[in-house]
Order: C-alpha cells, then structure tokens, then sequence
C-alpha cells in the first residue's frame, strides 16, 4: 500500500482528518490523507496548511478566481489570501483514505502521527485482501467514487450496515448489505438508485467486506 499511494519518502506526510469542511469531495472526519510536501501547489488542491496560526485542510480557489482557501460547505466562508496575512502551505494531498464499517484500526495506531506501514495499518494480508477498481455512482454518498481503489477484505465477516462486493446473476457490484425481517437486501448509497433483494434461489454470492477506499486527490 506504501508502494501504491507513494508513502516512504522524506516528504510525505500522513494525517488524520478532523472536520468535514471538504465532505462533499469525500473527504470526512477519520479518513487518513498522504500528504506531499514537495509539490507545488496550483489552484484547485486541496492542502494543509497554516492560516493566521491555525491548522486547516481547504481547496485552493480555482483559476479566475480571488484567492482563497475553499470549503466545500456552503456555510463555512472562505479564507481569503491578500499581502500581509501569515499563511503556509504544509502541502498538497494526494490520496485519500475513506474507513468504512468493518475496518479496524490497531489499537494506538489512532493516536501516532505516522504509521509505520500502511498495510499494517489497514490490516492488508496477502492471503485474504484484494484491491477493485469502483465503476459507477451507486455508493457516491458513501464516499465511493468512479475510480476508486477498493481495499477487499475476504476474512471479514459481512454484517449488516457494511459495504460489500457481491455477485447478483452473474455481475459484481458494490453495496450496502442490509437485512430486515429475515430478508437481506443490497442498497446503494444514492438515491437514484433501488435495492436488490438477495434471494436464495439466486444464489448470491458475498465475496467481501469493503474496509477502504483510497481515492487519488492530487493527479500529478
């Protein structure tokens, strides 16, 4: 996972989220971001920084714009940049790491500043983890997004609230499972989308909790 997400060098950071002001690019309170402090940053990221001595995760105002540090939230004002203000960049994130029911933390692991590998951090073993590529928009307000890697966990067992990838009449899909009444169910995490019943007959099958997702913020 270092490997995949360009963790190990001198300058990458890792930290954990600690407010919402960027939930609507899927960005939410205990995901864990990498960190690049040797890019320069360009209008459009999104970047830790130090603004009139306080720490905050915001988006760079897009070309054309006034300068400022953005939030996602309609409500939470901009930070506008002018001569004669204290701010510095710490750096511009590059990868997301969204944390979905199942996954477990290593105890303590929640409070160091750096994990020592993220595969020991996200319990990866080579024997039962297995990464997918998201396709679609179902699971978009659960964070998941086209493109998405998903972190796969077969030794997981899927319980009702987890994201799960199952094969329904011969096709993969990623869901939320459900189940009421004795009757189990798949659901999307978008309204425009219904759920499936999971009927016996049918045969179904869960091949794995989602535990992550790592969603690639910065391109370059």
């Amino acid at each position: 996972m270092d490997e995949l997400v360009g963790v190990g060098s001198t300058s990458t950071l890792l930290a954990w989220v600690i407010d919402d002001a960027l939930y609507p690019s899927g960005i939410s309170v205990d995901d864990l971001l990498v960190i690049e402090t040797a890019l320069d940053p360009v209008p459009g990221d999104v970047v830790l920084v130090v603004y009139e001595g306080e720490l905050y995760l915001r988006r760079l105002a897009p070309r054309g714009q006034a300068p400022a540090l953005l939030s996602d939230i309609p409500g939470i004002p901009p930070l506008l940049i002018s001569d004669g203000q204290s701010i510095e960049i710490k750096g511009v994130v590059t990868w997301n790491l969204h944390r979905h029911p199942g996954a477990v933390v290593p105890a303590g692991m929640r409070d160091v500043d750096v994990p020592v590998r993220l595969d020991e951090l996200i319990k990866a073993k080579a024997c039962s983890t297995y990464l997918a590529r998201a396709s679609g928009r179902s699971m978009i307000d659960a964070g998941i997004r086209p493109g998405d890697i998903l972190v796969v966990d077969r030794t997981c067992d899927p319980q009702p609230g987890h994201v799960v990838v199952a094969i329904v009449d011969g096709d993969f899909t990623v869901k939320r499972l459900g189940g009421d009444n004795g009757f189990a169910h798949l659901d999307p995490s978008n309204p425009d989308f219904t759920s499936i019943a999971l009927n016996p007959e049918d045969e179904p099958e869960l091949w794995g909790t989602v535990t992550w997702n790592l969603q690639r913020i910065a391109e370059r």
